[in-house]
């Protein structure tokens, strides 16, 4: 199946490629001072709400791991935490042609301080537009059944863990919900949220990473995107106006 460079219709509420590392010193209060300032017009640092949990409790944890600051950075945002670094899109999505410069680059900035990876992960968070959970069945590419009950226009959330090679796709659906916008602009549709990771097995340095970090990127990416049209019947596709290149 060939497919589609991008749709006519922007989908996309959050994009994120997130790196985890080990490093030899505590990132946490140290990130935000290296990396931002090289990041040129970048906004103010926002506090997350993960920073006001004490330090020993965010390591004993392994849920409460996650950004702790954030800036945006035009097209872009950027956040770290302990040991994590991430590179998202603001709405509207700019591309791929413009996620995956930037994703490098920020990467090279953690260089210093990073040891082996862990772990390297991209998510892509859709809203599909819909107006009942039953239009959303008709629309994805889902069927389920439970105790002789088939699933047709029931409020529904699934969660599906995929392998695929090296990589694992986490997969969560959800068929009916509401998004707000920061304007305080309420939208409703059928989320598809794909987060698509590798968990790092044999020692790799972080050295050795950025050094494949093109091929590795293009590569995650590329799964993604697959099992995310997938997802879709066909005739969603082409309601939702594909462009080829």
């Amino acid at each position: 199946m060939t497919l589609p460079t991008r749709l006519k219709t922007d989908l996309i509420l959050d994009a994120a490629f997130e790196v985890r590392f080990t490093s030899k010193v505590e990132t946490a209060e140290l990130l935000p001072g290296v990396v931002f300032p090289q990041l040129e017009d970048a906004g103010p640092v926002r506090r997350l709400p993960l920073a006001d949990f004490p330090a020993v409790a965010r390591r004993a944890d392994p849920n409460l791991r996650g950004p702790l600051f954030k800036v945006t950075w035009g097209k872009h945002y950027v956040a770290v935490g302990d040991g994590l670094v991430t590179i998202g899109c603001e709405r509207p999505y700019p591309g791929w042609a413009s996620f995956k410069p930037a994703i490098q680059q920020v990467c090279q900035l953690v260089a210093g301080f990073a040891d082996k990876v862990e772990r390297y992960s991209i998510k892509y968070v859709d809203m599909l537009p819909t107006r009942n959970a039953a239009e959303s069945v008709e629309k994805l590419d889902v069927s389920l059944s439970i105790g002789g009950i088939a699933l047709s226009d029931q409020l529904y959330q699934l969660r599906l863990e995929v392998p695929a090679g090296e990589l694992l796709n986490i997969v969560q659906v959800i068929g009916d919900a509401t998004a707000v916008r920061e304007t305080g602009e309420q939208f409703k549709g059928a989320v598809l949220d794909i987060d698509t990771l590798c968990n790092v097995r044999d020692d790799l340095s972080y050295g050795d990473f950025l050094a494949n970090l093109s091929q590795r990127s293009e590569e995650i990416h590329a799964a993604n995107k697959t099992l995310f049209f997938s997802c879709l019947r066909k005739d969603t596709i082409e309601e939702l106006g594909p462009e080829y290149e």
